[in-house]
């Protein structure tokens, strides 16, 4: 997580929860994040008079990409808190026991993904309380996403996972999906709220 030559590197925290469940942290599964942010886009309509009128597109769904290793189906629902141990309960549901069986569903979950940076090396959470007023931080938050798409792999000698998390911007209400978050070296970052219907942060 460390702040080196101007620019966060090598490390970050990731915490992926599905709504009404449990804060599970990712970053010692995966190997990288993308955060492809929806476009804003515009088009000018050319006039008669030889001017533009500008017509807004409305923000396109950002898509969050994830790429990772885990030697589990899942993280079962009895496991109160801690590490996340597998990808498919969270495209279809998850287990409660142990062996893990996963069964396809057309059962949807909202989910939540934080990815936070920082060089506080105290932090074991992405949704969690940066307090030290010492140390940096940027959080990305996107509530009310869904995955759309897991892709294991097995091409390269090695079981890989690719996931992949759309989040429209605005919920029905047009309250934002998307958050970030970001303080220096002079202030703090909150810990986030629990994930329910009501609460994305």
């Amino acid at each position: 997580m460390a702040l080196k030559a101007g620019a966060w590197g090598e490390e970050c925290l990731i915490t992926i929860t599905e709504v009404d469940g449990t804060d599970y942290n990712y970053e010692a599964l995966l190997e990288t994040a993308d955060i492809d942010l929806g476009d804003r886009d515009i088009e000018g309509i050319a006039t008669l008079g030889g001017g533009r009128v500008v017509k807004f597109t409305p923000e396109a769904d950002t898509t969050i990409t994830l790429e990772g290793y885990a030697i589990e189906a899942a993280t079962p629902d009895d496991q109160a808190s801690g590490t996340g141990r597998g990808f498919f309960g969270h495209f279809w549901d998850a287990p409660s026991n142990d062996p893990q069986q996963i069964s396809a569903t057309r059962t949807r979950n909202k989910h939540r993904i934080v990815i936070l940076w920082t060089d506080d090396t105290s932090m074991t959470s992405a949704a969690g309380a940066l307090s030290s007023t010492s140390k940096q931080g940027l959080r990305f938050i996107a509530a009310d996403g869904y995955i759309t798409s897991l892709k294991p792999s097995f091409t390269d000698g090695i079981l890989k996972f690719t996931m992949t998390m759309k989040v429209p911007p605005y919920d029905q209400n047009g309250n934002a999906n998307i958050r970030v978050e970001s303080t220096e070296t002079s202030n703090t970052l909150g810990a986030l709220n629990s994930y329910t219907s009501g609460t994305k942060w």
